[in-house]
């Protein structure tokens, strides 16, 4: 419930007065889907070893020792349809490091069980495109 109350309160807005541009969103979850289980920490970090992960970092997963934190987050930006729990993995990128400054990236992987829910069937869709359309 506070996740939702926060999500439901978060408002962004961004004015660049030498674009004169303005926006507002707000997020709506008036309708809530249901309750449905969720994965742990460890099975979202077997999937992301795995290959199973949704990233916009140009970077395969360097591996298991580059793995530096995780949350349990709900992705909330305007492109998704569903907001649903994901595990967020920061990931250390090697190919990045410049004067021994570490820059790291976000690894996603969803956080609900894969066939408990039409959201998250939804999701696992969306990440197996991805994973074809990524392949090399």
């Amino acid at each position: 419930d506070l996740i939702m109350k926060h999500n439901k309160e978060n408002k962004h807005s961004c004015v660049c007065p030498e674009l004169s541009l303005a926006s507002l969103d707000q997020t709506d979850l008036s309708q809530k889907m249901g309750n449905y289980p969720i994965i742990t920490s460890k099975d979202a970090k077997n999937l992301l070893l795995n290959g199973n992960y949704i990233t916009s970092v140009p970077y395969q997963l360097p591996g298991e020792k580059f793995v530096a934190k995780t949350e349990l987050i709900y992705r909330t930006g305007t492109n998704e349809k569903y907001f649903m729990p994901y595990y967020r993995f920061y990931v250390e990128l090697p190919e990045e490091e410049r004067d021994g400054l570490k820059t790291y990236g976000a690894y996603y992987v969803p956080a609900v069980e894969k066939n408990t829910s039409p959201i998250c069937r939804s999701g696992m869709e969306v990440l197996i495109n991805h994973l074809e359309e990524t392949k090399i």
